[in-house]
């Protein structure tokens, strides 16, 4: 039985979390003159930009339709200003550590798949990882289970799974999908992970973890 490390993307393998939300508090001031603070944005951490801004709508009591809402436009903002993001630290150290053990390393996450491979690739971790399920392959995001089951089908079921997560959202669809270790990392929103699960603030323990998981 093989042991398969899923990532988060967003908050976990890089801190990409003020960009998007910046990127949907510049899309609300341009689309509907809405200055939204910053601070209330973060709250919103783990959710996709249209999930964002559909909130954000809803409780500046804005009606709207979903396809009111230009996804490729809040992206179109997140890709210029991300352009300098670079992976968190101890990221390809932990990365090297759990290949040179031979687990299997994937990425589920609710950002474009095709954004995440550019950054992969240019920061030169593309080789990491046998599988990225992404926005576009998943017709449910999460909390729904079925990104992370998607990646399950993918791997096999025989396998140990483990899940990194940063978000109350990650968590749940990890949960869901029957992932039964999961690692809450600890980013600015400290706390805000279910307490039944193990938080942690090194990513190095990371392995530890995963070595010592029967």
């Amino acid at each position: 039985m093989n042991k398969v490390v899923l990532f988060d993307f967003d908050g976990v393998l890089v801190d990409s979390e003020e960009c998007h939300a910046t990127a949907a508090q510049q899309y609300m001031k341009n689309a509907f003159k809405i200055m939204v603070p910053l601070g209330e944005l973060v709250q919103l951490t783990g959710l996709t930009g249209l999930e964002k801004v559909g909130r954000l709508l809803d409780k500046y009591g804005i009606k709207h339709k979903l396809n009111d809402i230009k996804v490729e436009k809040i992206r179109y903002i997140y890709l210029q200003l991300s352009q300098e993001l670079k992976p968190k630290k101890g990221i390809k150290e932990l990365l090297d550590n759990l290949k040179i053990r031979g687990h299997k390393l994937g990425i589920v996450s609710s950002m474009f798949r095709a954004d995440i491979e550019k950054f992969l690739k240019k920061n030169r971790l593309d080789t990491y990882f046998d599988l990225i399920v992404g926005y576009e392959d998943v017709k449910n995001k999460k909390p729904h289970p079925e990104p992370y089951l998607t990646a399950i089908k993918k791997f096999g079921e025989r396998n140990t799974y483990f899940a990194i997560e940063d978000s109350p959202n990650g968590v749940k669809s990890a949960k869901s999908a029957g992932i039964k270790h999961i690692i809450g990392l600890v980013g600015k929103a400290d706390g805000h992970l279910e307490s039944e699960f193990e938080v942690i603030k090194n990513p190095f323990v990371i392995s530890y973890i995963v070595e010592n998981t029967v």
